[in-house]
């Protein structure tokens, strides 16, 4: 008789939800991902990572992350509904149902004690059903009725067992169901005979037809055995052996965790940590196939054509061809977590130093008004468990590490790689640490005794055996900024008790204890120039300032620490303390006024190893990246991330962001359900220097939101060749087709979307493709349809990759549509060789009409560029067409003119080089374009519209770039500026940077520029160029060589912007920074004679 009795449960609903727009890092889970499930209806892949315990959302096509939810509590399973685009996690007892439309959670079912879930689907009806503990304590199967929120008991008994069930699924047919309720105990419930049948021993998954899957470790020969048998006759279908699987030691024999059924069960793989992850024929038992083998396996997903996996613990997750381990597609990029953030506080800027992987690895970011640079350092750690603490001198470029080992303490300078090396012998067991950079002197607290070490002498000149426990919070010893003093927090452990906790003042000038007091004190800090000493107090709840030589209270302020100790920091201006603790959570106290201005749920923040930046900023390490939050009203104003191939990404709240190349293509934002890439949104978003601006310039405004933002545009394709038509639609995957003409017509179409379409491009193997024009800076009549637009073009043999995006009125691109057009000549005697081509156009200007403009080496460093750079070409390319434009002749007619008739000269497949030393300026007024300037130009600043009419604008070398045939093209821009021309240099240089990356992104071209420097100030005598094009020269002449013998455009952007600051620094004693912005083909530009 079927029972009645119904479950009701509450069913809480998520009412927050989710925001209009989110920024969304392409960031991979830390480590082990466990589960994966995918929604085939809407090809959302969904991931759950055990290590960083997150839910992550993946387009499956294209591998964007939709989104990343931090799960309350850790999920045992994973299953997806398909139909209703739902996915079903069990965590804590409760089911949670995420949504795979709206990526948020709409549901949750609690219930006393749930065990496992399975979601099945049977004659079309799918059910999501679940193994819990009963009213009379069994262990029975339910099915969810989610339209009444109700759990229906199943018309089978309870599980013959009184134990927990880890999972359970049903046979594609229906007829079985499998029970796993504890490691090496198995069951099958057979519906036909409405009995459970007990599987002792080592059977660890069920067939369609209720035959069993045994495994057995031999751990004599040390080989894994797979045999199908039939459970209750046990004759045995078939056999299956691997040998030399060899058992890692401290792991268990193989169980149902390592089989993971295709959709159908005729195979399945198996993966253990003896054999790679391999398929097996269920009906022969035969292998299918392998992968290589892999440290770890983690979320293996069947999908038919397709296997979804995890092959190694760090790896990205992916999408394979059976067997072949490049992957089809991957899934996030691997990001670095801070554990700790150290801020150092210069005269011109920030640079936050930071470690990760229990310490052992280390970086820093520089944040300057002319640069943001990344530093990965080469560490000397003996192993991986160092657990390197960090203290910086904030009077130099020295940074500590202080291991927990007997591994020496270790000195780096911020910004040199390859710094790191060993400063001292170490003792096991390093607590706490503080350094002066007013006395040079270290101090570290070990289980066993006081070190104090002379950074001068670099010698230890004072330990005091001790046999204490050190204090477990930060903030538990503070040296004198002044004096040889220091207070450090003690404590006695007896037994599990904590006894006898003092705080002592130890000068160990005189080698004499000054003062101890009792009681349960925590976060010391020397303020009022070390006059006085700032502690917590959680026996008699106060804030205290002491008196550094007697230890009497000079002030004291009542506060209610529930008897709870935390990590606590103090802004530099010492009014604010940050508390981070279990007891009393997050909270901020403003010293002066004596009251709590803000409180924190810690568990919106993770860990707040933090430090302060300014005295109401903090830098706090959060979920993979590094979040910049004021302390007096919790707005978050920047965050950054940090990737493993060191590419970064910084962006704001509002949209604004800044990063590198790589860096941007890892963040995408969240806007109606629809994920936009950063760059598409470039134009409006793009701020260099960002993090400087945000975090060290007081008044810094943003005038973008990207709330504003309307849906981004779509564009098709068709492709035209006398009448055959080639349509490529929106979203589609990429096209490919083959032809032997050597012309045809693209016509783009753009749907604007509730805006307007403000352009249509089209890349040619990277590289814009032009209007056509003769007059490379005269733009397209105006035209009735701005949303339609046809391109004639000229294919080269062999492939030919065309790009086309649209453009609104916002400037939001859209999704590249892509095609492929292979190219062979029909009749292939008739084609003639022409090679490859180079054209370059060198202009040096050193006399201005106006001579207070005048430079000294624009045309010695044009010339030897000429020179090096043909010489460079000419084992490359089968001629070189050179053009030189010097000083008065150096006119904006006389340069259009060269670059149009090089136009005219240029095929697609040639190299075009343009190379400018003179003066660049960023117009004061209007669109503050970007200019170059001619000769003839008498007034920098102050007359746009004369620089307008006699001047190069970033437009014209847009259209200009876009107007030459050659698909490989570089620019080098040695365009310096006046001192003092405008009030913000910083903004200067930032807007130059942009409008240097709005032109090689748009164009499709690699832009190389000296990035705002002042060449009255950098030219040397002794190196008898600029320091740019010294630099340039050097790396052209081999210096920039990776060991081919061959410089390319990327080789040579990196040469040059590690070895100018490094230059410009030994000559000037200020670095200068170059920029570079590369896009479409990378190509070599000269061949090393060395």
């Amino acid at each position: 008789m079927k029972r009645l009795l119904l479950i009701v449960i509450v069913c809480c609903v998520c009412v927050t939800g989710m925001a209009q727009q989110e920024f969304v890092v392409q960031g991979n889970h830390a480590e082990y991902i466990s589960y994966s499930a995918l929604d085939t209806k809407r090809n959302v892949l969904v991931t759950f990572g055990y290590t960083d315990n997150t839910l992550k959302f993946w387009n499956e096509k294209t591998g964007l992350l939709y989104r990343t939810i931090d799960a309350e509590n850790s999920f045992s399973k994973l299953v997806v509904n398909s139909e209703e685009g739902k996915v079903y996690g069990l965590a804590m007892n409760t089911i949670v149902v995420f949504s795979t439309e709206t990526f948020e959670k709409i549901k949750e079912y609690p219930l006393g004690r749930i065990y496992s879930i399975d979601f099945s689907q049977f004659d079309g009806q799918g059910r999501l059903t679940l193994f819990a503990q009963d009213q009379n304590y069994m262990t029975s199967l339910y099915a969810l009725d989610e339209s009444k929120g109700t759990f229906l008991p199943a018309s089978i008994p309870p599980l013959p067992v009184d134990e927990e069930v880890t999972t359970h699924y049903f046979t594609p047919n229906g007829k079985y169901l499998f029970v796993v309720p504890s490691y090496e105990s198995y069951y099958a419930f057979d519906f036909a005979a409405n009995k459970y049948i007990e599987l002792k021993g080592d059977y660890i998954a069920l067939f369609n037809n209720g035959d069993v899957l045994r495994s057995i470790y031999d751990y004599e020969k040390s080989r894994l055995v797979y045999q199908r048998m039939n459970p209750e006759t046990r004759a045995i279908l078939w056999t299956q052996t691997f040998e030399d699987a060899t058992l890692m030691e401290g792991l268990f024999q193989p169980t149902w965790a390592d089989v993971s059924f295709t959709l159908d069960h005729s195979a399945f793989w198996v993966e253990t940590t003896m054999t790679p992850l391999t398929k097996i024929d269920a009906q022969t038992g035969k292998i299918l196939g392998s992968f290589p083998k892999t440290e770890s396996i983690g979320g293996v997903l069947d999908a038919g054509d397709y296997v979804y996996a995890q092959l190694g613990a760090t790896s990205k997750f992916g999408k394979y061809e059976p067997y072949n381990i490049e992957p089809l597609q991957q899934y996030g990029n691997n990001v670095i977590e801070p554990t700790k953030i150290l801020t150092h506080r210069g005269s011109e800027g920030l640079e936050f130093v930071f470690s990760t992987t229990y310490g052992t690895e280390v970086l820093s970011l520089f944040a300057h008004p002319k640069t943001t640079q990344l530093t990965k350092y080469v560490t000397n750690f003996r192993d991986g468990y160092s657990d390197g603490e960090l203290l910086l001198d904030q009077s130099s470029d020295k940074v500590y590490s202080i291991t927990s080992t007997i591994d020496p303490i270790k000195v780096f300078q911020r910004g040199k790689a390859e710094s790191f090396k060993d400063y001292i012998d170490n003792y096991r067991s390093a607590r706490q640490f503080d350094f002066s950079e007013n006395t040079k002197q270290l101090v570290i607290l070990y289980d066993r005794g006081l070190r104090v070490i002379n950074t001068k002498t670099n010698k230890e000149t004072t330990f005091k055996p001790m046999d204490i426990e050190a204090m477990f919070f930060d903030a538990g010893l503070t040296l004198s900024p002044n004096s040889n003093s220091v207070a450090y927090i003690s404590r006695e452990i007896l037994g599990d008790q904590i006894m006898h906790e003092k705080i002592h003042y130890f000068d160990f000038g005189a080698g004499a204890e000054r003062w101890v007091k009792e009681g349960r004190y925590f976060a010391a800090f020397h303020v009022n120039g070390g006059k006085e000493l700032l502690v917590s107090n959680a026996t008699t709840n106060t804030i205290e300032y002491l008196d550094v030589q007697t230890g009497e209270v000079n002030r004291s302020i009542s506060f209610d620490f529930k008897g709870g100790q935390s990590d606590a920091y103090l802004s530099p201006n010492e009014d604010y303390l940050f508390y981070n603790g279990t007891i009393n959570g997050g909270f901020v106290y403003h010293l002066p006024s004596e009251k709590v201005i803000q409180q924190f749920d810690l568990n919106d923040y993770g860990n707040f190893q933090g430090s302060f930046v300014t005295n109401t900023i903090i830098a706090i390490p959060e979920y993979g990246g590094m979040t910049f939050m004021d302390i007096t009203n919790q707005k978050k104003l920047l965050k950054i991330y940090i990737f493993e191939d060191e590419s970064w990404v910084a962006y704001t709240p509002e949209g604004q962001f800044d990063g590198t190349q790589k860096g941007w293509e890892k963040v995408a934002f969240l806007k109606n359900k629809k994920t936009i890439p950063l760059e598409s949104v470039f134009d409006q978003f793009y701020t260099p220097r960002l993090v400087h601006q945000v975090l060290a310039q007081s008044d810094f405004k943003t005038n973008v939101n990207i709330e504003t933002l309307v849906a981004p545009p779509a564009i098709t394709v068709t492709y035209k060749e006398g009448t055959r038509n080639l349509y490529v639609t929106d979203d589609a995957a990429a096209s490919e087709i083959i032809t032997e003409s050597g012309t045809g017509i693209l016509l783009l179409s753009g749907n604007a979307k509730g805006s307007q379409i403000k352009e249509l491009r089209l890349y040619h193997n990277g590289k814009r493709v032009g209007s056509g024009n003769r007059n490379l800076v005269v733009e397209d009549d105006v035209v009735s349809d701005p949303g339609k637009k046809e391109f004639p073009i000229t294919l080269v043999e062999g492939t030919n990759e065309f790009s086309a995006i649209a453009v609104n009125a916002q400037g939001t691109e859209s999704t590249p549509e892509k095609l492929v057009v292979n190219y062979t000549p029909a009749n292939q005697q008739t084609i003639q060789p022409r090679g490859i081509q180079a054209h370059i156009l060198v202009v040096g200007i050193d006399e201005y009409q106006n001579p207070k403009y005048n430079l000294n080496y624009a045309v010695a460093d044009a010339s030897s560029f000429q020179e090096t750079v043909s010489q460079g070409l000419k084992d490359i390319t089968t001629k070189t067409h050179l053009y030189f434009i010097k000083n008065t002749d150096a006119v904006r007619g006389a340069i259009l003119d060269q670059l149009t008739e090089i136009a005219a000269a240029a095929n697609p497949q040639d190299i075009f080089v343009f190379y400018y030393a003179g003066h660049g300026v960023i117009a004061s007024e209007g669109d503050q374009q970007f200019y170059l300037v001619p000769s003839d130009v008498t007034q920098l600043y102050g007359n746009d519209g004369a620089l307008a009419q006699k001047g190069i604008s970033a437009e014209e070398l847009t259209l200009i770039a876009s107007g030459i045939p050659a698909q490989k093209q570089l620019y080098i821009l040695d365009a310096c500026q006046s001192a003092g021309a405008l009030t913000s240099l910083t903004a200067r240089g930032a807007a130059e940077e942009k409008a240097i990356a709005q032109l090689a992104r748009s164009t499709g071209t690699h832009w190389l520029t000296a990035s705002g420097s002042q060449q009255f100030a950098t030219e040397f005598d002794e190196l008898g160029h600029g320091v740019f094009t010294y630099v340039l020269l050097e790396a052209l002449s081999g210096k920039a060589d990776s060991g081919d013998k061959r410089i390319t455009v990327n080789e040579l952007k990196a040469y040059i912007e590690s070895r100018v600051p490094e230059i410009s620094e030994q000559y000037k004693g200020s670095p200068q920074y170059p920029s570079s912005f590369g896009f479409g083909q990378d190509f070599p530009v000269s061949i090393s004679k060395n």
